[in-house]
């Protein structure tokens, strides 16, 4: 389950717990708790520091401008996460 959330991250540039929980049939509190242990265990990251500290021009990317689609946050898979990934893709 955590690999094919980690796949779902890697193939797009923004995400929302909601968008990620339809695709992967959970509830999104469980995508943001796994969100969370995935960031806290050092497989990826999260890039929205312009977007809480309202610098966002709009990029497409962000929680609340260009998408329309509340909640997306960008998410980046560390180095450690795209080993994880590539592995288990042989």
């Amino acid at each position: 389950m955590l690999i094919n959330l980690l796949t779902e991250i890697a193939g797009k540039q923004a995400n929302s717990f909601s968008s990620l929980a339809k695709k992967l049939d959970l509830d999104p509190e469980m995508i943001k708790q796994m969100l969370n242990d995935l960031q806290r265990l050092g497989y990826l990251t999260a890039d929205n520091a312009a977007c809480v500290n309202e610098q966002c021009k709009g990029c497409g990317g962000c929680c609340s401008k260009g998408n329309g689609e509340a909640g997306a946050i960008l998410w980046t898979l560390t180095a450690k996460g795209r080993v994880l990934l590539e592995s288990t893709n042989r």
